[in-house]
């Protein structure tokens, strides 16, 4: 993958142009075009097909692509996606349960092919949650200063850290995987990586879907995602904010041993369970504040500000700014 471009040490300096950004998730994936001013002009999204392998997954992105730039102006391509990415070549080296047949795909080679009509400058990719952190450091909630711990709750729980304005990835490429921080609630759960007792088991919108659909008996069965948890929780509904408020405490207590370690002056959550708002962020932001250490106790935990264009604006950002 070509880089090119040259990087301010802490926020970068974009290349002029236009850019798509594509966010690949396990449930949804959504595209959005970017213009010279970093605005974001169209979006696009649609179901990730999952369960059908990688190929049928970048089939998907190459059609958002198209939708959301069908005068084909971008000619810079940025892809955050779940799962472990060598941000070198792009390639998919783990990925949970959720994606089966997606470990080993190259997605700068596979998005250049099936968009082969179309001439690229750049192609790049790497983790969603990296990409999101980016976006909220640069642009969202975390503007303004260089240390940024960003976390991610929706099919997973996935995490990001920005220190001194850069990226950190670690020697592995996983730095950031919060959701396999273990807490004792989650103890005998098999979290999607296979392995017990991590908090994804317990704070990931799954697991809070199941346990509401536990809990609420009844019609709470036919409740067909969290979204619907947090609505009914809003109206009142005494499980709903319960599930919620046990996720965010979950999460809370894990965050607390991570921030001690990182040190962020700013934890922003975003994923779709950042639409619960205050019935998912208060407790968090309690159980973080009752665990951590005093000296880091006090860091303010904000909700994300890009929403669900994120991801994608990050990944764009990334390829435009070739920030390491």
């Amino acid at each position: 993958m070509t880089r090119g471009g040259r990087q301010d040490e802490t926020r970068g300096v974009p290349r002029a142009g236009f850019a798509v950004g594509v966010d690949i998730g396990g449930t949804t994936s959504s595209a959005v075009l970017l213009g010279p001013d970093r605005t974001v002009l169209a979006r696009a999204q649609a179901r990730t097909p999952a369960a059908d392998g990688g190929r049928a997954v970048v089939a998907t992105v190459a059609d958002l692509v198209r939708r959301v730039d069908p005068g084909a102006q971008a000619d810079v391509l940025g892809v955050g996606a779940t799962g472990v990415v060598d941000v070198d070549d792009g390639r998919v080296v783990a990925a949970t349960s959720a994606m089966p047949g997606w470990v080993g795909t190259v997605l700068p080679d596979r998005l250049r092919e099936c968009l082969a009509e179309r001439r690229w400058r750049d192609v790049g990719a790497l983790n969603d949650v990296h990409a999101f952190v980016l976006a909220e450091a640069w642009l969202g909630a975390g503007d303004g200063v260089t240390d940024v711990l960003g976390v991610t709750v929706g099919t997973g729980v996935g995490g990001g850290f920005l220190a001194t304005g850069r990226l950190v990835r670690g020697s592995r490429g996983v730095a950031g995987h919060l959701g396999h921080v273990p807490v004792p609630a989650a103890s005998g759960r098999r979290c999607p990586c296979g392995a017990f007792g991590h908090v994804e088991a317990v704070s990931a919108a799954p697991a809070m879907l199941a346990e509401y659909r536990r809990v609420a008996g009844g019609d709470g069965a036919q409740v067909p995602d969290l979204a619907a948890v947090g609505r009914r929780a809003g109206d009142g509904d005494v499980f709903g904010r319960e599930v919620l408020a046990h996720g965010g405490r979950c999460l809370g207590e894990a965050l607390a041993g991570v921030v001690a370690v990182c040190d962020p002056a700013v934890v922003v959550v975003g994923g779709g369970v950042a639409d619960a708002g205050a019935l998912f962020l208060d407790p968090l932001q309690d159980a973080l504040r009752a665990h951590a250490h005093p000296v880091v106790a006090s860091v303010p935990v904000r909700r994300a500000a890009l929403g669900q264009d994120a991801v994608g604006v990050g990944a764009a950002l990334h390829v435009l700014t070739g920030a390491p």
